[in-house]
């Protein structure tokens, strides 16, 4: 697999990560910053009703005036108190990649004074944020980072062993056969009920990863435009060009939601979609005494499209079973080529493209097996 961008990585990790810088540079540092008591309330949250208000007031001294309000992002879309995920999220399938990130945007002072007070940010914790969070540093535009990681501020949402309620996961259909990478798929997903299995008619909405300033909402108000899976929990988005106009990793997210009645909307889950992909190829084999030669072309060509697992097999039939006795890799151009030498009289070869799952399954690729040949090797 040809290496791919710290961006794209970072979106299929966890759907995005904002916390881990800004694209802007904060003015010069004001005087130095003592950073006091660090309270966030509550420290654990079941999320019963889908929600979660964090507060966290965080006491500030400083010999010269700090803001009323102060950030960390030229948007005010770059956590100021940063949380990181401390458990390994058990609830998670393969196709869910949870939030590592989670904090607090801006700070608003409350009380005391510019030298000498307390600033205060909320949040809204979904299902998705299920987990244990620690807080981790602080870090605005005010003053540079500090490292609040000594302090074991353990939040706890939601259910961190059973999970959110619901689950999204990729709904695989017939996979697609790629030549140039204008093919169209139709990815489509499907939602159910973690414990039960059972399919839910969610609230959902897709979202195109790659840019970390435009992510979806964790809440969205009452009259919200969502779409809603169908009655067997799935969902399906328009049909699309296999490589994106984005590139080779423009893929979707589909992000789902629970509706709270007046309340609105809570994030209960996400994934993202990858096309199908079938390997197809063709062979030609050259004997030269006991020396087999295969050269052939597989498709998709990694050029075109960097479908899961690039190993190709050159196998012989050995008392009914076939055994792989040469194994090569798919060239960015699409060409292959093995060689084996074999024993003197007569042998049955083929050649075998197995599939292959890469990114925790869910860039998922079928193989090929071509046409035996009967070949004398001298």
């Amino acid at each position: 697999m040809r290496q791919r961008s710290r961006l794209t990585a970072l979106a299929l990790a966890g759907f995005v990560v904002l916390g881990a810088g800004s694209i802007a540079s904060a003015p010069p540092a004001a005087a130095a910053v003592t950073v006091g008591d660090v309270v966030v309330t509550p420290t654990a949250d079941g999320l019963e009703d889908g929600f979660g208000r964090l507060v966290v007031d965080v006491s500030l001294q400083s010999g010269e005036a700090i803001p009323d309000q102060i950030f960390n992002g030229v948007h005010d879309d770059v956590w100021s108190v940063q949380m990181e995920r401390i458990d390994e999220a058990p609830w998670a399938t393969s196709a869910e990649r949870p939030e590592q990130y989670f904090g607090w945007f801006g700070l608003t002072r409350v009380s005391g004074t510019a030298t000498d007070g307390v600033w205060r940010g909320t949040i809204t914790a979904t299902p998705w944020h299920t987990g244990r969070w620690q807080v981790t540093q602080i870090e605005t535009y005010a003053f540079d980072a500090v490292d609040l990681g000594d302090r074991d501020i353990v939040i706890e949402l939601g259910d961190p062993v059973a999970g959110p309620p619901w689950v999204t996961q990729p709904a695989f259909g017939t996979p697609v056969k790629v030549v140039t990478g204008n093919e169209l798929w139709t990815p489509r997903a499907r939602v159910t009920d973690r414990s039960a299995g059972t399919s839910i008619r969610a609230p959902w909405t897709p979202w195109r990863g790659g840019d970390p300033f435009n992510l979806p909402q964790s809440t969205l108000p009452v009259g919200t435009p969502l779409q809603q899976a169908d009655a067997g929990g799935y969902l399906t988005l328009p049909a699309q060009p296999v490589v994106g106009a984005g590139g080779e990793l423009d893929r979707p997210f589909v992000h789902v939601y629970g509706r709270y009645g007046s309340r609105g909307y809570a994030w209960h889950a996400a994934t993202a979609l990858f096309p199908y992909v079938k390997w197809q190829a063709n062979s030609r084999f050259a004997v030269s005494g006991r020396t087999v030669t295969v050269t052939g072309n597989a498709w998709p060509a990694p050029a075109v499209y960097d479908a899961a697992n690039t190993n190709i097999h050159l196998q012989r039939l050995v008392n009914g079973t076939w055994v792989t006795v040469a194994t090569s890799n798919v060239r960015e151009s699409g060409r292959y080529t093995l060689t084996w030498a074999g024993p003197a009289g007569q042998v049955i070869l083929r050649i075998y493209k197995p599939g292959g799952s890469e990114y925790y399954g869910l860039d998922r690729s079928e193989g090929t097996k071509l046409a035996s040949v009967t070949l004398t090797l001298r």
